[in-house]
């Protein structure tokens, strides 16, 4: 099913790098080595031109740093870089909408197509999995591209979600995308739920999970994404043996078995700004079954 991939599209600090291993382990998607990168494509895609070597990074990463596969890949796509390079200026100002554009006027599409079609190859996988955390923001071009594409987001209490970024700034002081205010937090976890929600409704590619489904019933939630993309459920990808033996220090519960509780919310924020969150979110958490913490 080389054109039903699915794509892990979000949201931010809500366990997707674990439904993304847990996904790696299946035999469906198991690639020849583990690897958890993260392509950003739709980030890199409006510089095209500049796409040589092994930049962008991740889209060599991704594709476990396979010289010839990524070597054709860039091969493969020469006329529309060139296409690309025209509509620099253009495409600087519309790389985060006008979907029109850019399946018209850029044949986006073909990009896409072209790169998963050799990072499949790549990989050493019969399907495809892929996260990019702020894919929520263009789940129309990944099924303009991919018809049969299927996609997972992961929602979170957005207390915990919010206390899962003081954590991962306090372990990793240099990842300055995690200090986030109260404010700024609130406003993203209002865009990015109601525009996943939205898409929904337009048709059956995406299925909203919540974190806590999957940490304190794995087994059933693991079933319900098998069956959303079509493929047997092997309970045992559940199961982290880490042969390789990986450590990473930001996130030590990540090549551990799976845990419903990995902190205390409290120790990392105070009861009046998880107050805040609740009361400015309390729409979205009624819609997605939560009740309040701060009490």
């Amino acid at each position: 099913m080389e054109d039903a991939p699915v794509f892990i599209v979000g949201a931010p600090r809500s366990g997707t790098s674990l439904l993304y291993r847990i996904l790696q382990r299946h035999s469906a998607f198991k690639p020849s080595s583990l690897n958890l990168e993260e392509t950003d494509i739709f980030q890199h895609i409006w510089r095209l031109p500049f796409v040589r070597g092994h930049r962008p990074t991740s889209l060599f990463n991704y594709m476990l740093c396979d010289e010839n596969a990524y070597r054709a890949f860039v091969e493969t796509i020469r006329p529309l870089r060139m296409l690309s390079a025209v509509l620099l200026i253009p495409n600087a100002v519309l790389r985060n909408g006008a979907t029109w554009w850019w399946r018209s006027v850029n044949q986006s599409d073909l990009v896409l197509r072209a790169y998963f079609h050799f990072a499949k190859h790549a990989r050493g996988c019969n399907r495809l999995v892929e996260k990019t955390t702020e894919n929520w923001r263009f789940t129309d071009r990944l099924v303009g591209a991919f018809p049969r594409c299927r996609m997972l987001y992961l929602s979170r209490h957005p207390v915990e979600q919010f206390a899962s970024y003081r954590r991962r700034l306090k372990d990793d002081p240099s990842a300055r995308w995690a200090a986030l205010s109260v404010s700024r937090f609130c406003s993203d976890y209002e865009t990015s739920t109601q525009r996943v929600l939205r898409a929904c409704e337009d048709g059956s590619s995406l299925l909203v999970l919540r974190y806590e489904e999957l940490t304190s019933q794995p087994e059933e939630t693991f079933g319900r994404i098998c069956e959303f993309v079509g493929v047997p459920v092997e309970l045992e990808a559940l199961h982290e043996t880490n042969p390789e033996g990986i450590e990473w220090a930001p996130d030590p519960h990540l090549f551990g078995d799976i845990t419903a509780t990995t902190k205390q919310w409290r120790d990392l924020m105070t009861p009046s700004e998880a107050a805040e969150i609740e009361k400015r979110l309390a729409p979205l958490m009624k819609t997605l079954g939560y009740t309040p913490l701060a009490r």
